[in-house]
């Protein structure tokens, strides 16, 4: 990862996210420390992805800005795409930095995760 201004903000009463224009990761603080560790390095992830030169290709609804967005099809797609890439790109992430992760409980913080963007995908 590239050296650049990111803030993490540890606050009780946040979601855990990625703002882009900010160049912010929220992360809330009511969370265990191994949850909170999980949810940064998928935050991270997310970083990552956009600053892949193809993300505004690959993603292109996500970059119409996803507040108010309307929840078309490819919107939808597009966003369980990148939530699941984002998990994955934190993942390698921690490992290039030696970080052991106890994959048990990471999957199943991940598979809790991606499952409230199932249920919020099926949600029409």
């Amino acid at each position: 990862m590239c050296e650049e201004d990111i803030h993490v903000e540890i606050a009780r009463d946040v979601d855990n996210e990625w703002w882009v224009g900010e160049r912010l990761i929220a992360i809330n603080s009511k969370q265990t420390y191994k949850k909170k560790f999980f949810c940064l390095m998928h935050e991270v992830g997310h970083y990552i992805l956009h600053q892949k030169i193809e993300f505004k290709m690959r993603f292109p609804e996500d970059c119409a800005g996803a507040k108010g967005h309307k929840k078309t099809k490819r919107f939808v797609v597009d966003r369980l795409r990148e939530e699941v890439l984002a998990w994955e790109e934190g993942l390698t992430y921690a490992e290039s930095l030696g970080i052991e992760i106890d994959m048990d409980s990471y999957n199943r913080q991940r598979t809790k995760a991606l499952y409230k963007y199932i249920e919020w995908a099926s949600d029409r």
